[in-house]
């Protein structure tokens, strides 16, 4: 199990050296042709929770042409079902699930289709130095293009991760991390924003047996969601995510819909004195944005922008494992809204106290 202290000795720990796989490619392609072979076999994800509310959004890709498709764990992780969004469009609604490794936060699922394009992997990691490609879907901007480089290899918790260049962004989680001959090598699961360019990547070999496996497909509630809204804010819950975000999970209500909690996910990246990440608010008041958060004297304070528009200003009290706390809409449509929210800490390195 990867340890929650993870993020603080990934960014001091030295270059591993690379497996004795490590190759130079020799058919290389270019960017734009990498592109057009990766973007029609990736596709969107959105979770759903136990209320309808819209959970979060990630990124995956098809591995099989019968609609087996990879992703990271934690995009999964809570969920009861998954919008699966393809690269023409369409919105399948019946997403099943077949396997996981969550200690290398990875994970299979499968939707009904037929003949689909699907990309090749390759179990070998590309010397430091060579050119990568990510495909995804970075803050619901589907069909992105990133390059870079691989700029080191980390090994955190007895796991490699791929360092690169490439952008990584919230919603980019699961993509595809490709090669110069397109085939992919890492799978997309976070980044470091207290930095410039260290995003990371799960080598794809992780998933090796979890596609050798017995592919049983199964209801994603099932087997990656609690039973109810109040047994996903359970502090005692130690299901692993990416070592490199730190989640804060719990409920924010509105003036308006005084009887209509939504769920509040905060997800910080980049343990600095002024950590940034993204924050996603359920039904019925819908939103999403990214999040920087400071110290205001004794008391935190978050500033969000929406995609709805909304600018949000949240005020709260960390007290242990919990934030709670008020908020007012100070820009967009609903200017002048207030309420109240109230999260605990559900995986990650905890949020420093306020520095003196």
């Amino acid at each position: 199990m990867i340890t929650r202290r993870a993020l603080l000795v990934a960014v001091s720990l030295p270059a591993a050296r690379l497996d004795a796989q490590a190759r130079t490619t020799s058919n290389e392609l270019s960017t734009a042709s990498i592109a057009q072979r990766a973007i029609p076999a990736t596709v969107t994800i959105v979770t759903l929770g136990d209320l309808g509310d819209t959970l979060g959004q990630g990124s995956g890709f098809l591995v099989r042409s019968d609609g087996v498709v990879i992703t990271d764990w934690h995009v999964v992780q809570g969920a009861y079902r998954a919008i699966i969004i393809l690269a023409n469009g369409n919105r399948i609604r019946d997403v099943k699930y077949l396997a996981s490794n969550r200690n290398a936060d990875l994970a299979l699922l499968k939707i009904p289709v037929t003949n689909m394009p699907a990309l090749r992997l390759d179990d070998s990691v590309p010397l430091i130095g060579s050119r990568v490609v990510v495909v995804g879907s970075p803050l619901g901007l589907t069909q992105t293009v990133s390059e870079g480089i691989v700029s080191a290899s980390r090994v955190v918790g007895g796991l490699q991760y791929v360092q690169v260049t490439a952008a990584i962004s919230p919603g980019s989680s699961g993509g595809p991390i490709l090669d110069a001959s397109g085939d992919v090598f890492a799978v997309a699961t976070a980044t470091i924003t207290a930095g410039q360019a260290l995003n990371f990547g799960v080598p794809v070999r992780y998933a090796r047996s979890l596609l050798r496996g017995d592919l049983q497909p199964r209801p994603l509630a099932a087997t990656t969601a609690k039973s109810s809204l109040q047994s996903r804010l359970n502090a005692n819950d130690n299901d692993a995510t990416s070592p490199f975000i730190s989640i804060y999970e719990g409920t924010v209500t509105n003036d308006g819909f005084p009887d209509w909690p939504a769920t509040l996910h905060i997800g910080f990246e980049g343990w600095t004195p002024s950590p940034h990440g993204y924050l996603l608010i359920g039904s019925p008041l819908g939103g999403s944005g990214p999040v920087t958060l400071g110290w205001i004297q004794d008391q935190l304070g978050l500033l969000t922008h929406g995609e709805n528009g909304d600018t949000i200003f949240w005020v709260g009290r960390l007290a242990g494992e919990e934030i709670t706390g008020t908020y007012r809409v100070i820009g967009g449509k609903w200017i002048g809204q207030t309420g109240k929210w109230a999260v605990k800490r559900r995986s990650g390195v905890p949020l420093p106290k306020r520095p003196r």
